[in-house]
């Protein structure tokens, strides 16, 4: 384990000053990715399961509706204020998820260029073939470590976008068959 650490300490100077924003650019996105995905999760247990949803709803329907309005609309009040609630502010952290995702590669990639400047100006000073290669070596470490920190991180922007997706698809299920229902009671 200790070896592991060391190795790993070693790697991360070896990247240079730019592996600071990146590690720090990786904690946010898995802090923020994570947390959206295990707060959509009773969500998805609520709408895939209609008892639970019609006890979570009735509690929005007769609170938060006008009493007075027929019923229909009423449902579809009811339905569009449990829609709001439970995805609230999502779709705009996803879609910074998504950038600070594309971000990582190109902080990397900035680290790249920057070490290989280094490395071409060594060369031109008549530095040894050995010692540029291993320059350039370096300077790709920071290129590896903003792929290795984005492709990820896009898998788990796709999964938050996928329990989204879910969630919409059964509360439109949830929603048309209350309606359903209700025309048929209702007539």
């Amino acid at each position: 384990m200790i070896s592991y650490l060391q190795n790993f300490i070693e790697f991360f100077k070896a990247g240079g000053p730019l592996m600071i924003p990146l590690c720090a650019l990786c904690v946010y996105i898995y802090y923020a990715g994570f947390g959206m995905y295990f707060r959509l999760a009773p969500y998805l247990k609520i709408c895939a399961d209609a008892e639970s949803f019609k006890r979570e709803f009735k509690e929005v329907l007769d609170t938060e509706t006008n009493l007075s309005l027929p019923m229909q609309i009423r449902l579809k009040n009811g339905f569009d204020i449990v829609r709001r609630r439970m995805l609230s502010g999502i779709d705009r952290r996803l879609k910074m998820l998504k950038s600070l995702s594309a971000a990582a590669p190109l902080l990397g990639l900035l680290g790249t260029v920057s070490g290989m400047m280094i490395c071409i100006g060594a060369s031109a000073q008549g530095g040894s073939e050995r010692l540029v290669a291993e320059g350039i070596s370096k300077a790709l470490i920071t290129t590896q470590t903003g792929l290795c920190i984005a492709i990820p991180a896009m898998m788990l922007a796709l999964a938050v976008q996928a329990r989204v997706q879910n969630i919409l698809i059964n509360l439109m299920r949830l929603e048309n068959s209350m309606l359903e229902r209700e025309a048929e009671h209702g007539s």
